[in-house]
C-alpha cells in the first residue's frame, strides 16, 4: 500500500473491532481506530434499514 500515492494508512478490521492487521503512522492508536471503526459501521447500518 505504500507504493500507491496518497494512502497514508490501512488497517483489516472485523465486525467486532478486532484489528486484523494494520499500516498506521505513528500517533495513530490502531485499537482505537478498529473499535471506532465498528461503531461507526454499526450505526450505519442501523441507519439504512
Amino acid at each position: 500500500m505504500k507504493n500507491i500515492g496518497g494512502i497514508e494508512a490501512c488497517a483489516i478490521v472485523s465486525r467486532d473491532g478486532l484489528l486484523m492487521s494494520s499500516d498506521m503512522p505513528d500517533g495513530i492508536m490502531g485499537e482505537t481506530f478498529a473499535a471506532m471503526s465498528a461503531t461507526m459501521l454499526g450505526a450505519a447500518e442501523t441507519a439504512t434499514t
